[in-house]
């Protein structure tokens, strides 16, 4: 016990200005998460969260982030949560919350024993569950969204296609050429979860991105691997 409750519960402390999500932005859009990023703050937490770790790890949480708006605590390397510690955690959302602050949990999956476990104890209520996430840089990519919605507003594309704004476009002059591109022009619209394109097939399209947002995977023997995301 005295070993366990010795070890340093927070393995890792980082801001979102200095470590970023695997979403490929616009360049304004990167500027302002150098800017700004620095309101998310993610917590890499270890080992066990029982009554000998869980008071140490909301006060360290509570002192450390003082600057944010956004809190993401990765679980990914915690091997047990006992009852204080998920006690402790619906502690700390409550202060935070009750400091216009924003708690996000990852590494936290239905079906896990852990997120079953906290489910049960009552933190993982519905609105909670919006703020639970896979792994930390679907948390990270989400914290970054609330930031440039905040800044810019929810700027949305909805109007025609403008395909000289594209980069891979910015060397052509020709309007006969630009004649010619505007007749292959086709929008599409895909649900969420839906394939566009597979790895493996033949690459005659190219795809501009108007809005949402497209994750690109790879699929491994045992499960799928999100490589990176994209943003219009």
């Amino acid at each position: 016990f005295m070993r366990t409750a010795g070890q340093r519960v927070i393995r890792r402390h980082y801001r979102g200005d200095r470590g970023h999500s695997r979403v490929v932005r616009p360049p304004v859009m990167a500027d302002l998460l150098e800017t700004h990023g620095g309101a998310i703050q993610v917590f890499e937490v270890q080992g066990p969260i029982f009554f000998g770790t869980s008071d140490e790890l909301a006060r360290r949480i509570e002192e450390l982030s003082e600057e944010a708006e956004t809190i993401i605590v990765d679980l990914r390397r915690v091997s047990e949560i006992d009852s204080t510690g998920a006690l402790i955690l619906g502690r700390l959302d409550r202060v935070l919350a009750s400091k216009k602050k924003t708690l996000a949990l990852t590494y936290l999956t239905e079906g896990q024993e852990i997120y079953t476990f906290l489910r049960d104890m009552g933190l993982l209520n519905a609105e909670m569950r919006r703020r639970v996430f896979d792994d930390t840089d679907m948390a990270l990519a989400w914290a970054e969204d609330e930031i440039l919605t905040r800044i810019q507003g929810d700027k949305k594309t909805h109007g025609p296609i403008d395909m000289r704004k594209a980069t891979v476009m910015q060397g052509i002059k020709s309007e006969q050429v630009w004649g010619l591109i505007s007749e292959f022009l086709v929008r599409e619209t895909y649900e969420p979860g839906q394939q566009i394109i597979a790895d493996g097939e033949k690459g005659n399209r190219l795809f501009y991105l108007m809005s949402g947002r497209v994750a690109v995977t790879k699929q491994l023997p045992d499960r799928k691997l999100r490589l990176f995301s994209l943003r219009p």
